[in-house]
């Protein structure tokens, strides 16, 4: 009798801690394959001399995964590295009274194991009303090798069908994964002349039950132009559906702000305001955006 109720109080130690471990760390409730972005948006720029100038913008963008991505408590956090096969595209359209831009790419990436191959076709076409125009093509072709679990190493070739350069960016990307479900993302991206050196951090973490947190940084240098830029962004959910959002770009004075909320695990709606300050011409942006998650 003993013995039994030794493995009764046993059993219900064991379920005792298992339920508080999944008290403490978040639920992945919701999962997604089709992930859309479209987005509309006003321009204004104010040059240092000469009049000023609008412009307005559309976007489109979406990604289908071949197996369902989980999300990490908020609904548009997929975790740093990507393990699942791909195809996206997007599209985008800016015009004003001068001239039209036009901006597309299209491509996707194949998981094989622990190797990556992938493919990308960008399209750039530029017109003004002086009957000018200007039609651009870059390809790259993607390799890809996950080492261990948490590091990838990474090969993108690229082709400019206007100037008939090629040249090959050669990245790296490691997560550590830390307790729960938090991760700390580092990358680093450089291309086969060495000109020109990139970093990258981004930190997640579920700071309570239903609140969490995102922190991004960014550095690069060109060495040629002996020129760096820092960026910095901050992302706070104050619940899985809704976040406010900040960058700012501290060697090129710009800086950005906008709010994003899901009304269901499929639909949200995202704000932003971004604004500029150069020697040449400062530039205000405004951009509405509906994302669709299924």
């Amino acid at each position: 009798m003993d013995l039994m109720f030794q493995m009764d109080l046993k059993m219900k130690k064991i379920l005792l801690a298992l339920i508080c471990l999944s008290a403490a760390l978040p639920v992945y409730a919701e999962q997604y394959r089709t992930i859309a972005n479209t987005s509309l948006g006003k321009e204004e720029i104010k040059p240092s001399f000469g009049s000023n100038a609008k412009a307005d913008f559309f976007n489109f963008n979406a990604i289908y995964y071949f197996d369902d991505k989980l999300a990490l408590g908020p609904l548009d956090e997929f975790g740093y590295l990507n393990r699942i096969s791909n195809v996206y595209g997007s599209a985008n359209h800016l015009q004003n009274d001068s001239f039209t831009l036009i901006d597309y790419h299209v491509g996707g990436d194949w998981h094989l194991g622990d190797f990556i191959v992938g493919a990308e076709i960008r399209g750039i076409d530029i017109s003004n009303r002086n009957d000018f125009q200007d039609d651009n093509k870059i390809l790259k072709g993607k390799l890809g090798y996950f080492i261990d679990e948490n590091l990838l190493f990474n090969l993108t070739y690229n082709y400019d069908d206007e100037t008939k350069d090629s040249m090959v960016d050669i990245g790296v990307n490691y997560q550590v994964i830390l307790p729960g479900y938090d991760y700390v993302g580092f990358g680093y991206k450089t291309n086969d002349e060495l000109d020109v050196h990139s970093v990258d951090v981004q930190y997640f973490s579920n700071i309570n039950e239903s609140q969490y947190i995102r922190l991004y940084a960014e550095y690069n240098y060109w060495v040629d132009a002996e020129n760096d830029s820092w960026s910095v962004g901050a992302n706070y959910n104050i619940s899985q559906n809704t976040s406010f959002y900040a960058t700012l770009d501290v060697s090129g004075d710009s800086y950005s702000v906008g709010a994003k909320h899901y009304f269901n695990r499929s639909w949200a709606l995202a704000g932003e305001y971004r604004e500029l300050d150069a020697d040449i011409a400062d530039v205000s942006q405004y951009t509405l955006t509906v994302s669709m998650q299924f």
